[in-house]
């Protein structure tokens, strides 16, 4: 992936997570001022919003949100059957199976008047039109740490597997994601991406990534499905390219994951027999490969590691499957079995010998992966 696309995926796909750069400081204290005359409202109003003593509640303006209604409406034909949602996401992928959508309270709130938005299901909600909301320059206050969550359109035709995506779907909300960049983003830096890509209509463009946002499950497969034909598709774990910038391809068109976790343990042993594990170091100029070498389940690899700090990405080489580190902070303990979860995330561990180490990769249980670092010795000549 080059820098310019690394560059437009992140802008596109991290805005919803930013504080809205349009609001100013005088709007973010009338913010605050709401939540704390919040406490001095009624017991039902209370139970129906909740924004407590939260000094920085995490917020949203309108209007951003507001365009990505407007590129639903534009583009309907694209999903003409599914109804317009939003979704909140938690940044913090590891807590969303844990994550308690009942004390989660979410309001649209101006200077005059609060709105409470109800989440329909897993933090989906619907956004009523509103003029007035609009003039106010209202936010969207959500009872939350700040850039805990971020704001993404949620669209999807009624009757669609879980694990299937249809194209018509994911390019709508490609649509709804670009208008609310657009609008959030200033115009130099607008201007700058379109001359990049050569296009006004970014999801157009060839160098557009899309992520197949799961959130809770990775993918082992891909199939891509048209009418009664079906073709294995290319992906990698939680990302995949639809291609959106050609035209001759059906908004009806399906993508359809085969999940890890809902495999049976033979399948997932028939997919570890088909992978070369790998540990990847450097970047696309120094970047450096190094294959385990297989006995049953288990996968080794003798590596001389210098003094300090040593980051590497843990996967199979085809992309299928990628490992890191179960703790939050993606740091390996050595001489330990560190429990290891799918993940494209960097690995770290801290290196205070220079010398021979072993890694050894543990699928011994299938579910529950390990990884352990040992020293040999510290004799390396590095």
């Amino acid at each position: 992936m080059n820098v310019q696309t690394l560059l437009l995926t992140g802008l596109l796909f991290s805005f919803a997570s930013a504080q809205a750069q349009q609001s100013t400081t005088e709007a973010k204290k009338e913010s605050n001022k709401e939540v704390s005359t919040e406490s001095k409202a009624t017991d039902e109003q209370t139970a129906e919003v909740v924004i407590s003593s939260m000094k920085n509640p995490d917020l949203k303006p309108y209007r951003i949100m507001s365009a990505g209604m407007d590129a639903y409406d534009e583009n309907r034909h694209l999903a003409p059957q599914a109804p317009i949602l939003f979704k909140l996401i938690p940044r913090d992928k590891s807590k969303l199976q844990d994550t308690n959508w009942d004390n989660v309270k979410l309001r649209l709130a101006s200077d005059d008047a609060s709105i409470p938005i109800p989440l329909i299901k897993e933090g989906s909600f619907q956004l009523p039109r509103d003029k007035k909301a609009y003039e106010d320059n209202a936010e969207l206050l959500l009872n939350q740490k700040k850039s805990s969550y971020s704001f993404r359109p949620d669209i999807r035709t009624p009757g669609i597997a879980d694990n299937v995506l249809r194209r018509g779907d994911i390019r709508l909300e490609c649509e709804m994601t670009v208008d609310m960049a657009k609008k959030e983003m200033g115009f130099i830096l607008k201007s700058l991406i379109s001359t990049i890509l050569l296009k006004t209509d970014w999801c157009e463009t060839k160098r557009f990534v899309i992520f197949y946002y799961s959130t809770k499950e990775w993918a082992i497969s891909m199939k891509t499905i048209i009418g009664d034909q079906s073709t294995s598709g290319k992906f990698r774990g939680k990302t995949f390219y639809p291609n959106f910038w050609d035209k001759t391809i059906s908004p009806d068109t399906l993508y359809e994951f085969e999940l890890w976790p809902s495999a049976s343990l033979e399948r997932k042993q028939e997919v570890l027999d088909q992978q070369k594990f790998i540990v990847r170091t450097g970047s696309d100029k120094t970047l450096k490969k190094f294959e385990f070498i297989r006995n049953g389940n288990v996968y080794q690899i003798d590596m001389p590691l210098a003094l300090g700090v040593f980051n590497f990405q843990l996967e199979a080489d085809e992309g299928v499957l990628a490992f890191a580190s179960a703790q939050d902070n993606g740091k390996l303990v050595l001489e330990k079995p560190n429990e290891l979860k799918l993940s494209e995330s960097k690995n770290s561990i801290k290196i205070e010998q220079a010398g021979v180490y072993r890694l050894s990769l543990d699928f011994t249980k299938i579910d529950q992966p390990k990884l352990q670092i040992q020293s040999l010795d510290t004799t390396a000549n590095l």
